[in-house]
């Protein structure tokens, strides 16, 4: 049902005024696969993948979410993470949006993790440390079947 808006509407969608945290270890990425930024014991938003370009110049660090449940979310034009490392503050940028669609939810944002000109100063392609990451402003689709459209033609 997820993204069919031919038979279905997310027209009951809203913005979630909250912010959610997940924890993700640099040291050993693989380790994050599943970590649960959201769960409302029904709906979850877990880590898909995250990755290290090796590059600076593609991307450096990058994070992969996906929705499971009855909701999906919308990351595109509202949704925005930041991220904490070594008592500092940086704002992370979007590098996708949705595009893969599971059975159970979808896949709904990727984000690099450290903006750009971080590599240039403190950031390393090599960190072993833990950062916090902080998402804001996401979008709850809840999707329902459209009501079947009937015509008048006198």
């Amino acid at each position: 049902m997820y993204n069919n808006t031919e038979d279905s509407t997310d027209q009951n969608g809203e913005m979630m005024s909250e912010e959610y945290t997940v924890s993700i270890d640099l040291s050993d990425l693989e380790s994050n696969v599943g970590k649960e930024l959201y769960n409302d014991g029904t709906n979850k938003i877990v880590v898909l993948s995250v990755d290290n370009t090796g590059n600076a110049n593609s991307g450096g660090y990058r994070i992969s979410f996906r929705s499971k449940g009855t909701y999906s979310f919308t990351a595109e034009m509202s949704a925005k993470m930041t991220a904490t490392y070594k008592n500092k503050y940086y704002e992370s940028s979007v590098f996708g949006t949705g595009g893969i669609n599971y059975k159970d939810g979808d896949e709904f944002a990727s984000f690099y993790i450290f903006p750009h000109e971080a590599y240039d100063q403190e950031i390393t392609l090599q960190e072993t440390g833990t950062v916090l990451l902080t998402v804001t402003n996401l979008y709850k689709n809840s999707w329902s079947r459209k009501w079947p459209f009937l015509a008048y033609i006198p």
